[in-house]
């Protein structure tokens, strides 16, 4: 009788063992097989802008200005930057030097991540930051709120000034302006709509300037030297309109730009989507580095317009240094400007003339020396 009982009661006990394991393996259990929580983790969608002369950051879906951000300290973030125009950028935070890869079109993305430190940071892009284009990472305290002292919100958009100063450049022919302190050529520049404009008219080189607006055919007084500051005023237009502005002597000969009437520095249209071309040199799209031509080429008059890294490390194939000087003499002509990888292609030509070359000079040889 007991060995009966045991050959009943032995399948039930195993059955019921097999059962508590099997539940304990599938989660059942909701203390045995709980996973560790790992890092909190975060995203962001930065887009970078160029208005006029004008740098700037925002946030996907706003159209603050370089908006402070806020993450917990030890926060996996992803940044996901993108480009509204056809400038080059990348996107950084403190302190490293060499940032994302770079955006040159609005159909252009790029990704960047950072474990958010203990206290607050900044972010910016690596070669426009000295313009403005860089903000600040709030450390949030506990809930995810900015740690004290901080915000989230930053200032509205910036007012369009009443003033401004303007430098002439005379660079072996070429005429053009730049705002004090930047380096794009002939800028849009935007004031206050119904106001009365001041402009400080300086001078880089020793070619006499002066300024004009609309139609004024006189213009201020003439500026000879980097000493010389004459001072020019005129009444600004209406709410969303806008004059050229010149040198009267040298307007013809490029030396001019549009002044927009606006209350506020607004950032530029949304991207529409679709390819661009074109870094500062209009040169098309720089996938990867990018360096100043200026320092690259030795060159001031093409400060501020961005090539390729390669081209700067004279790697073989695509554009060279004196291709994108001369393009930036010209004015900034379209041209591909993409470095590629070099080609047995492009060898076949000079192996030719060198093959060629040899059997001249021993043609030349054999019928100079021999005699049979």
């Amino acid at each position: 009788m007991r060995a009966l009982l045991a050959l009943v009661l032995l399948p039930l006990l195993v059955a019921g063992a097999a059962v508590a394991q099997n539940g304990t393996a599938n989660g059942t259990n909701a203390t045995a097989g709980a996973p560790a929580s790992g890092p909190a983790t975060a995203s962001v969608t930065m887009v970078a802008h160029v208005d006029g002369d004008v740098y700037y950051w925002t946030q996907e879906g706003s159209a603050q200005h370089n908006p402070t951000l806020s993450f917990a300290p030890g926060t996996k973030v992803t940044v996901t930057v993108k480009n509204s125009g056809d400038q080059t950028h990348n996107f950084a935070v403190a302190p490293d030097t060499k940032g994302s890869a770079y955006v040159s079109s609005a159909a252009d993305t790029a990704t960047y991540e950072f474990t958010m430190p203990d206290k607050d940071t900044t972010y910016y892009c690596v070669p426009h930051q000295g313009l403005g284009m860089k903000g600040v990472i709030k450390a949030a305290a506990a809930g995810g709120e900015p740690a004290e002292g901080g915000s989230e919100s930053a200032p509205p958009a910036q007012p369009a000034p009443t003033s401004f100063t303007v430098v002439g450049h005379d660079d072996g022919g070429v005429y053009y302006w730049t705002l004090e302190g930047q380096t794009q050529r002939n800028p849009t520049i935007t004031v206050q709509p119904d106001s009365d404009i001041t402009v400080t008219v300086k001078n880089s080189g020793s070619t006499p300037h002066n300024f004009g607006v609309g139609d004024d055919k006189k213009g201020s007084d003439y500026v000879s030297s980097p000493a010389d500051v004459a001072t020019y005023t005129f009444h600004s237009g209406p709410e969303g309109q806008s004059v050229k502005y010149f040198c009267v002597p040298h307007g013809g000969l490029g030396m001019n730009g549009v002044i927009k009437f606006a209350k506020t520095l607004a950032p530029p249209p949304a991207p529409s989507g679709g390819g661009g071309t074109g870094g500062l040199l209009g040169t098309g799209s720089i996938n990867g580095p990018a360096v100043d031509l200026g320092q690259a080429a030795g060159d001031s008059k093409c400060a501020g317009q961005q090539v390729p890294e390669a081209t700067a490390n004279k790697e073989v194939g695509g554009p060279t240094l004196d291709d994108y000087k001369k393009r930036c003499d010209e004015g900034g002509v379209s041209a591909e400007g993409e470095a590629r990888a070099p080609s047995g292609a492009d060898y076949v030509i000079p192996i030719s003339f060198g093959i060629i070359a040899v059997g001249v000079a021993g043609v030349v040889w054999v019928h100079k020396f021999y005699r049979p």
